[in-house]
């Protein structure tokens, strides 16, 4: 019994500590100190940032995937962007010529899931263009959304080709 009553006590007194103010231990009139001296300098020039080229690792492969016919499909979670599958073949070449348009009007970014080359890699994103392209490993694609073919769009939780 007593140790309920002495956690209620301290549970009744846990907002009057709560809005406690700081306590102040040192007030240098907001002038930096010694050791920070260097972190307020305001002569040092801006570092510049070093760009690192993205160089994949080709060729591209998705075991779990392979161009072909998708059925329109809802999906548990909304994708945050619309986004498409596609791969360097006829297939996606015909899919991308056919909805490029409708494409570029949704903001899709497109995921390239098998292509053999940079060369080839190089030649999707010329007819693509000015759609933006990234070669990427589709496994995940086929084993989180139970999709084994593309080329396909997703815009919200719908899967369509």
């Amino acid at each position: 019994m007593n140790s309920i009553v002495l956690t209620v006590l301290l549970f009744s007194l846990a907002p009057v500590f709560a809005m406690a103010q700081p306590i102040v231990l040192a007030d240098f009139g907001g002038k930096p100190l010694l050791w920070t001296q260097d972190l307020h300098a305001e002569s040092l020039p801006p570092i510049p940032l070093k760009r690192i080229p993205f160089a994949p690792a080709y060729p591209i492969r998705t075991v779990g995937m392979r161009p072909g016919a998708v059925h329109k499909k809802v999906l548990p979670t909304a994708a945050a962007m619309p986004i498409f599958v596609v791969g360097y073949d006829s297939q996606s070449f015909a899919w991308l010529h056919h909805n490029k348009q409708h494409l570029l009007d949704a903001g899709a970014h497109g995921f390239v899931v098998n292509v053999a080359t940079s060369q080839q890699f190089a030649r999707l994103q010329e007819y693509a263009a000015p759609i933006t392209l990234s070669p990427v490993n589709g496994d995940d694609f086929s084993r989180h959304l139970g999709l084994t073919h593309y080329p396909f769009l997703i815009i919200g939780n719908e899967v369509m080709q």
